[in-house]
């Protein structure tokens, strides 16, 4: 007998904290509040294929596709584009490449290399890795006709723990020159709480950045400072709040500095259905008349029973509009299951539970395990690779407390999964975010 659990909770806050860029600091320059990005190698993984629909002022329309095709190997993938007004209609046009990728034995992004429309490469990131999921390094360059040029580069540096330090960031123009220096400091739980940003080694910081975190490892503020060289010290520039619920994040503010009080420039509202599978914001924006804001833009986005995006629709409401306009949908199917997240009842007994919590999290969980027969715990990425295998022998009778520190891996989001010795399974997913 199988039931299928929820496993939503918690993941909705990955995709409104977006991703920094390729560095993944952890500091972006602005807190944006969502991005439904996610890493090309689980997109190949799963085979995502993603449809972008505008509205035409009628209707949605089919605007692009996107499909992520893997190797039989699972080494290589291709990500396969159409458009839908090339087609005659009916369906979409036959796909070009318009991205290929390479990956090591370990899932580890090797090579990404960007398509020109008229075929052949015309850019290229490559990367390197020692010990840590992350990459040393990354570089990024563009054709030349006859071979690749040097573009820019990153080079990371980790903590002990793995989790990423600083980098260091280069340009080339007619040789290297550094751009950023990127340096960062975390308190004892592994939370980032400071970041500095130099132009280069040994100059004085051009901008900070500091946040602060509840007890569950969520950031619930960050303020930027920028250095005024004519004043010699540094201002504020920008603020963000957030605050939570169950199901990840409620509220999010983004302040600007208004002389010496601080300005709310934009909120948003979440709110959740379905245990946490469908999630509403409301973004309030300034009113092009007066002051104060207004509800100008209406996110949606469902998940399935993977924590995964099914659909992500976006509204806007002008100004003497009478209700909720379209503006864009984006539309997500999968190839692939991550793995198997079905609960198979224990036989010997009921009382066979899992359950993680605070989630998301900087990486350190607490798993509450209830089970009467040997269990292991294991946890597994989005590639369906056991990462770490967390508790394995006999368990007491009732609920069992287990620490699990996933700091020294990447962002993303993972599955702990525990099998009794009488052969039962029970998943849970946990979110990772940095």
């Amino acid at each position: 007998m199988l039931l299928r659990h929820s496993l939503l909770a918690g993941f909705f806050l990955s995709l409104l904290i977006a991703a920094p860029s390729s560095a993944q600091s952890g500091c972006p320059a602005t807190f944006r509040f969502d991005a439904l990005e996610s890493s090309s190698a689980d997109n190949v993984a799963q085979g995502l294929v993603f449809v972008q629909q505008d509205w035409d002022g009628t209707a949605l329309v089919n605007d692009t596709r996107r499909e992520y095709v893997a190797s039989e190997g699972g080494t290589a993938g291709t990500l396969l584009f159409s458009r839908w007004s090339d087609g005659d209609g009916s369906g979409w046009p036959t796909p070009v490449d318009a991205e290929t990728f390479a990956f090591d034995d370990q899932g580890r992004m090797l090579e990404h290399v960007y398509m020109a429309s008229g075929g052949g490469p015309y850019q290229r990131d490559t990367l390197g890795y020692g010990a840590s999921p992350y990459p040393t390094y990354e570089a990024r360059e563009d054709w030349t006709g006859s071979g690749w040029g040097p573009n820019r580069r990153y080079a990371y540096d980790y903590t002990e723990a793995g989790t990423l330090a600083g980098y260091l960031f280069e340009r080339y123009a007619s040789g290297w020159a550094t751009d950023i220096v990127f340096e960062s400091d975390l308190d004892a739980a592994g939370n980032r709480i400071l970041c500095r940003f130099r132009t280069e080694p040994g100059a004085t910081p051009y901008r900070l950045t500091a946040s602060t975190f509840d007890g569950d490892g969520r950031r619930t503020s960050v303020v930027t400072r920028n250095y005024d060289e004519t004043a010699g010290a540094y201002v504020e520039a920008d603020s963000t709040a957030m605050a939570y619920g169950p199901y990840g994040i409620v509220l999010h503010e983004a302040f600007d500095r208004d002389g010496s009080t601080w300005k709310l420039v934009e909120r948003h509202t979440v709110t959740y259905s379905n245990e946490g599978s469908r999630a509403v914001a409301i973004q309030e924006l300034p009113r092009s008349v007066g002051s104060g804001l207004v509800a100008r833009v209406r996110k949606t986005l469902d998940l399935d029973p993977f924590s995964r995006p099914t659909s992500y629709l976006q509204e806007v409401y002008p100004d003497g509009a009478s209700d909720w306009r379209p503006s864009v949908r984006y539309l997500y199917t999968y190839a692939a299951d991550p793995r198997q997240t079905d609960v198979a009842l224990d036989p010997t007994t009921d009382a066979f539970a899992l359950s993680v919590a605070p989630n998301p999290s900087v990486g350190v969980f607490s798993v509450t395990l209830t089970a009467s027969s040997p269990t292991t715990v294991e946890v597994f990425d989005a590639l369906g690779r056991r990462v770490a295998e967390v508790r394995s022998g006999s368990v007491a009778s009732g609920e069992t407390r287990i620490p699990v520190d996933l700091r020294s891996l990447p962002a993303g989001v993972y599955v702990l999964r525990a099998t009794t010795e009488a052969g039962g399974v029970v998943s849970r997913t946990a979110t990772v975010v940095r």
